[in-house]
């Protein structure tokens, strides 16, 4: 992760490119982002709407090219018809970009309410991703690298090992390699998967919900690449929203009853949750520590869907037991933590 620009150092930066713009902002707010160089504020205005800034890194750097892929995702979202933020203004040469203030609710936000209040907006953004998976692939071929079955191995063999870091496996090495060949397997079927338009996040907190009561917004598109046919739709129900197995089934059954096709689905769902749970570890590493409430019920997420395939009748039942383990995941987390700070300071 590239150093974040001091507050000062940024609104240095963006109060000229304002003020060009005719904005006297009587506000700014800082806004909690994500583990990357860019930066997000608030911008109150005199008078008039409030809008939210992005700031990339001002020096060269990987995250440059994320503002002109942000640019990019944008043209191709709305050519298919998804609400995403629109972009007010834009300075490509200094990082800047002024978005439409969508608001602080997200579809996460209602998932501790009641079911009738949230199935309407997950229904809604399954029909969203049926826009999107439906433009040509050509659109989308260039802008990121494919999430292809090398990339999904990958991720994968990168999460196994954070797994050990956090995880007890002493004296049950055959626990261990019945997890991975399964993972190994499973990653050999999700490779038959057709690749189609994907978002690559679209998990319900990247699901806004605008003040006005208009239809909820996608965001954070700059990483929308090609992958499996299933993934998105895995991460929307899998990936910080937590479903109950009869909510799920009456989601699935609007899409589908072939059990090829689900399979296809949980596959998807197991890879993700499990890159998922090694994110927010690595998050929390590098000092992002919020996420760490949801690492134990990504597992347990991952127990679920991996029990209901092929693949995990090989695992041994002490993983699934292990990862429906809440209190355990947290106590080998936060053990990891303090052996990670220990050698930072020695």
């Amino acid at each position: 992760m590239l150093p974040v620009e001091p507050v000062e150092a940024v609104a240095e930066r963006f109060l000229i490119w304002l003020d060009s713009l005719g904005i006297q902002p009587g506000e700014v707010t800082p806004l909690p982002g994500d583990v990357s160089s860019r930066r997000y504020f608030r911008v109150h205005g005199a008078e008039g709407e409030p809008a939210v800034l992005a700031v990339y890194p001002s020096s060269a750097s990987p995250e440059s090219a994320a503002f002109e892929r942000f640019l990019a995702t944008t043209r191709l979202f709305e050519a298919a018809g998804i609400r995403i933020p629109r972009i007010l203004a834009s300075n490509a040469s200094d990082g800047l970009m002024l978005l439409e203030d969508l608001g602080t609710v997200s579809v996460f936000d209602l998932s501790e309410g009641s079911w009738s209040d949230l199935r309407p907006h997950i229904e809604a953004a399954i029909e969203t991703l049926a826009l999107l998976a439906a433009r040509p692939a050509a659109e989308f071929a260039q802008i990121n690298p494919l999430l292809d079955a090398q990339r999904l191995t990958d991720e994968l063999r990168d999460a196994q090992q954070v797994f050990l870091g956090f995880s007890d496996f002493s004296g049950q090495e055959p626990e261990r390699e019945s997890l991975y060949a399964a993972l190994d397997k499973l990653s050999r079927a999700l490779a038959s998967d057709p690749l189609v338009p994907s978002h690559r996040d679209f998990m319900s907190r990247n699901l806004m919900l605008p003040s006005d009561g208009s239809e909820a917004a996608v965001i954070d598109h700059q990483d929308a690449c090609l992958a499996p046919r299933f993934y998105d739709l895995a991460s929307l129900l899998n990936d910080s929203l937590f479903l109950s197995s009869s909510q799920e089934e009456q989601l699935l059954g609007r899409i589908t009853a072939d059990q090829d096709l689900l399979m296809s689905y949980r596959r998807c769902a197991v890879q993700r949750t499990l890159k998922a749970t090694a994110t927010y570890v690595k998050f929390a590493l590098r000092g992002f520590d919020r996420h760490l409430p949801l690492i134990a019920p990504t597992l347990a997420r991952t127990a679920f869907q991996l029990e209901r395939l092929p693949e995990g009748g090989s695992v041994s039942p002490s993983i699934f037991s292990r990862w429906r383990d809440r209190e355990a995941i947290n106590e080998g987390v936060e053990r990891l933590l303090r052996t990670s700070q220990k050698g930072s300071q020695a």
